[in-house]
């Protein structure tokens, strides 16, 4: 990239990630800076007078600034056409479109519910499952969860990507989550057995045959966030 297209990305974050992948999608290098870390803490100051709001990663674009990962790649979509993240037809667009968000908002929600809590070490598998008043919402998250997944399933079904042949916005929103998956049964594996996800590849095969494929491939292999390195599986 030029050097005036600047990113700032929370290091391990998936939304930052998922920037990232779209860049390695569309075989663009890319230039940033990685800070705070993957929970969405420390911003420093200069990302705040860029991004109040706290909104990560932020790119620094031909003089503009935008924030969120769903915007930046619908940036590098209209900037660098070639490759496309969002469909080359209107009927595409529009299914890619409605996964992309669909997977970022439910699945991402789901996943900040279910497994964030374990990463940030706080707490137990048995005490959120059925040890206060919160463990009922959390077993819907969890059951929201499943359900995401067995989608993503469902939907590999006819493709060796999740809308097609090619990896798409789609791929790039889901692909950091189930990484995450990946982190939190390596670093808590008794607690992802409790709750049922320390084997989600068998339960569901072809998307854990989808992550491998795309997790093996050079241009996703550079986006690995620099603190998830010791603790990849």
């Amino acid at each position: 990239m030029p050097n005036n297209h600047v990113l700032h990305l929370n290091n391990g974050a998936p939304e930052g990630w998922q920037v990232l992948l779209g860049f390695a999608f569309k075989r663009l290098p890319w230039e940033g800076a990685f800070v705070g870390n993957f929970l969405g803490d420390n911003l420093p100051v200069e990302v705040l007078d860029l991004s109040p709001r706290g909104t990560m990663p932020v790119l620094q674009a031909d003089g503009h600034v935008i924030r969120g990962a769903i915007p930046i790649l619908a940036w590098l979509d209209r900037k660098y056409p070639e490759i496309p993240l969002f469909g080359a037809t209107a009927d595409g667009a529009a299914l890619i479109w409605d996964l992309t968000i669909g997977f970022a908002k439910n699945l991402g929600e789901a996943c900040t519910k279910t497994v964030h809590p374990f990463l940030k070490q706080s707490t137990s598998a048995h005490e959120m499952l059925w040890g206060g008043p919160d463990a009922l919402t959390y077993r819907i998250a969890l059951d929201d969860l499943f359900q995401e997944l067995t989608q993503l399933e469902t939907l590999l079904t006819d493709y060796s990507h999740l809308t097609g042949p090619n990896p798409t916005a789609v791929d790039a929103v889901v692909f950091p989550e189930l990484a995450m998956l990946d982190l939190s049964v390596v670093m808590n594996p008794e607690d992802m057995n409790e709750i049922g996800l320390s084997n989600w590849r068998s339960k569901f095969p072809r998307l854990s045959e989808w992550e491998e494929r795309l997790r093996t491939l050079p241009s996703v292999e550079r986006t690995y966030p620099p603190n998830w390195i010791a603790h990849r599986s």
